[in-house]
């Protein structure tokens, strides 16, 4: 298996796949914080060394070298055709790696209440195989990272989703819902209107206008199916598309709350800091320590 792809990775690529915002409003079950390419050159800028918790979940996927993690007190050495699956809230830290080192870490969070968020939250610190098929698709994203395709972002997102797939099912992380029901059509309407107008100011009434329901009505369906109510859940879906800007160091903070919709930044600040318990210039801030 070439890793061409990988070993050609430059900044221009990963700016590329960074301004995709993978997987966007294309995967409303599961978010794609990065996907990116780590060195020994450049691990030691680009690592958090201290202990720390994540909210979200960490894969990191050794294609060349080795390296050192410890994990909830855990001693962990990887070598080439490692992956190191870290979850949520679990202590973490990377110690030390070979000269040779080339790694993909990717880091996803998903929504409650949904049943791959319920199988993986019973999983504890594991370790997975480099199958020939997650080398394919991790060339595949980064060959085609800098290709200007309207199509590109839901191509690259399947991608991403079958190398967690892949990794899930060598675990035996049983992603089946024995409790699956199909769920209301109306539903399914209102949930991708939120996801493709995350940036706008939408209030409930206009959410259930658009699947001929009463916000009432709607807010109890959400409830049932995502154990948010309306207001939540459309409240969650703006945080994450922030959030996703935020991530993007060539916005400004007064940027990103003019593409969210706010008349000024304040108000941006506000209901940034009322969700997420930080302002939107401490999260990144936060979150570029922890990359």
């Amino acid at each position: 298996m070439s890793v061409l792809g990988l070993r050609s990775y430059t900044p221009a690529r990963a700016e590329a796949l960074r301004k995709l915002n993978i997987p966007g409003t294309q995967m409303p079950d599961i978010n794609i914080l990065w996907f990116d390419t780590v060195t020994a050159d450049s691990v030691e800028s680009r690592t958090y060394a201290g202990s720390h918790t994540h909210s979200f979940y960490e894969l990191q996927l050794i294609f060349q070298g080795s390296c050192n993690y410890i994990c909830a007190e855990n001693d962990f050495s990887l070598s080439e055709g490692d992956i190191l699956l870290i979850p949520n809230n679990v202590p973490h830290r990377y110690v030390s790696c070979s000269d040779e080192l080339l790694k993909i870490s990717i880091a996803f969070s998903l929504h409650a209440a949904t049943p791959v968020a319920e199988a993986l939250s019973q999983t504890g610190v594991k370790v997975a195989t480099l199958t020939e098929d997650i080398r394919e698709n991790a060339d595949y994203i980064f060959r085609h990272a800098c290709r200007e395709d309207l199509f590109l972002p839901s191509i690259l997102s399947g991608r991403i989703l079958e190398i967690l797939y892949a990794v899930c099912s060598q675990l035996q992380i049983d992603l089946s819902d024995p409790n699956h029901k199909t769920p209301d059509p109306r539903f399914l309407v209102a949930r991708n209107y939120i996801h493709q107008n995350s940036r706008q100011l939408l209030s409930c009434e206009a959410v259930a206008q658009e699947c001929g329901y009463s916000s009432k009505q709607l807010s109890r369906i959400f409830k049932h199916h995502t154990g948010k109510t309306l207001y939540e859940y459309i409240s969650h879906a703006r945080i994450q598309e922030a959030t996703a800007l935020l991530l993007d160091s060539t916005q400004s903070i007064q940027q990103v709350s003019f593409l969210m919709g706010f008349e000024n930044e304040s108000s941006f600040v506000s209901f940034f800091k009322r969700h997420c318990g930080v302002t939107p210039g401490n999260f990144r801030k936060q979150k570029s320590a922890q990359v």
